[in-house]
């Protein structure tokens, strides 16, 4: 009688683990009503449930223009490696249990924070325009692209982040960037930050020596980086060519002091003036210096 109730046990425990085995898709594991949605009209969710096989299958998910507001729940797809979930309403997103994540899309919600401290395996992040404070990037030592712009980051640490090849942290409250540890960057962009004087001078000698670098420092006048001449000339020596916005499209660099000394020139009748070709390239010759068609001075 004993092996018969102990047998009967057993069997009852391994129907109610086989029973908690699969996810119900509803409120209470999903509790956003559009997200779930989303789900029961998937294949793998069509009968109102997820298996274990189920969920193991789905490494990619794109939830974009929904209007979700909660993605509770995700972390159940343990075995997501790309998420895309831009242009929604979303106002925390916790994914430190998608461990195997490698490509994030979370671009236009409301996010004020994001923990990806688990998702070391995070190699594409895309989390623009939110509203995202700080940021730590310390356990995602995979990184390759990052674009945080158009957050409030004041601080941005990629110190650990050593394989990043392109980064854009434009339009945050950044005072200052340590490039030292990024030897595989070849692609910045820092415009509609409040980098200037000696902390751009940090910025500058930390860019690593690469052949062909783009850095886009200055998007328009109420832009607060300040780039000077002299740093440009100490990025273009790494091989840094240093860009900003004419309203258009992204130009090199050209020192609007040396447009000013050439328009200065020009209007000035005892200046001694000349224009000629030297090297395949017009020059201006303006009170015993030389500047080129964009009014840059020629070395």
């Amino acid at each position: 009688m004993k092996k018969k109730l102990v047998s009967l046990f057993a069997l009852m425990f391994m129907t109610t683990l086989g029973a908690h085995a699969d996810i119900d898709i509803n409120e209470t594991n999903f509790p956003d009503r559009k997200f779930r949605r989303f789900l029961l009209a998937q294949t793998y969710g069509a009968d109102g449930k997820l298996t274990p096989e189920e969920i193991d299958g789905v490494t990619s998910m794109k939830v974009q223009f929904m209007e979700i507001q909660s993605l509770k729940g995700i972390e159940h797809f343990t075995a997501l490696t790309s998420l895309k979930c831009s242009f929604n309403l979303l106002k925390t997103l916790d994914l430190t249990q998608n461990t195997a994540l490698e490509e994030l899309l979370c671009d236009n919600n409301l996010l004020t924070a994001l923990d990806l401290t688990k998702n070391t395996a995070l190699t594409r992040l895309f989390c623009y325009e939110n509203n995202i404070l700080s940021i730590d990037l310390s356990q995602n030592t995979e990184l390759e692209t990052l674009s945080c712009s158009e957050n409030q980051l004041r601080t941005l640490d990629l110190s650990k982040n050593t394989v990043l090849s392109w980064v854009n942290c434009s339009n945050n409250l950044l005072t200052a960037l340590d490039l030292s540890q990024n030897a595989a960057l070849e692609e910045l962009n820092i415009s509609l930050n409040q980098i200037k004087g000696e902390t751009m001078d940090a910025l500058v000698a930390s860019l690593p020596a690469v052949s062909k670098g783009k850095l886009y420092a200055i998007y328009n006048k109420q832009d607060q980086n300040e780039i000077t001449t002299s740093q440009v000339t100490a990025a273009n020596a790494n091989g840094w060519t240093i860009y900003t916005y004419d309203g258009n499209d992204w130009k090199v660099y050209a020192d609007p002091t040396a447009v000013q000394n050439v328009k200065a020139a020009a209007n000035d009748t005892s200046a001694s003036k000349k224009k000629y070709f030297k090297d395949g390239k017009i020059v201006i010759e303006a009170n015993g210096k030389e500047f080129d068609a964009a009014g840059a001075q020629v070395k």
